[in-house]
């Protein structure tokens, strides 16, 4: 949806979708339960039903995203940590790509330890810490007509935080998974998890 162009079109899902209040008696309400991911989740529980998710460049709207490089750190942390939790509790709904940052985070990890023990691994380590650098700076320079003011390293530095942050974030998620979730909720839309009893 980010990148969707001047064209209306179908897509996977959107942020702050619009519906008409019928749809919720026919689908059920957002997931309360979650934390994160409940747009995520309704959307892909629309489309389960045969429904479409339409992004209409008609529709002008303005976000204040986070104003530090903590505060993004903060919502991305968060944000992964609730993907491993939204599986558990609904079954499914997330992309290959929303794990992608963990697998990310967890390779750099493996190889930033094995590197303790073997030299193959720590230039593994360097290896993808130079591909992702290069990578990141490349995709600042490729936003650079897009940045406003702002400079590619700045860009580039919202990069390293989110991914790394959004992985970390994960990682934790699965860690914690067993803890805050023993058991599988199923996938019913659920209340609060607050309001329900132990």
């Amino acid at each position: 949806f980010r990148l969707g162009g001047e064209v209306e079109r179908e897509v996977e899902t959107v942020p702050f979708g619009t519906f008409h209040r019928d749809l919720f008696t026919q689908v059920g309400p957002f997931d309360e339960r979650l934390v994160r991911n409940q747009d995520i989740e309704m959307n892909a529980r629309l489309r389960r039903r045969g429904l479409r998710v339409v992004i209409s460049p008609a529709i002008r709207l303005s976000y204040y995203n986070r104003a530090t490089l903590a505060g993004l750190w903060q919502q991305s942390f968060n944000n992964g940590r609730w993907n491993p939790y939204t599986v558990r509790l609904t079954g499914g709904s997330l992309r290959l790509r929303h794990f992608i940052p963990l697998v990310f985070v967890t390779a750099l990890l493996g190889a930033a330890i094995g590197g303790l023990f073997h030299p193959l691994f720590g230039a593994g380590f360097l290896g993808l810490v130079g591909i992702y650098l290069f990578s990141s700076l490349g995709f600042a320079l490729g936003r650079r007509p897009r940045l406003a003011g702002t400079s590619v390293l700045r860009v580039a530095a919202a990069f390293w935080t989110l991914h790394l942050a959004y992985g970390l974030g994960a990682l934790w998620g699965v860690v914690t998974l067993p803890v805050k979730f023993p058991r599988r909720c199923g996938a019913q839309v659920g209340r609060v998890l607050s309001d329900r009893r132990p």
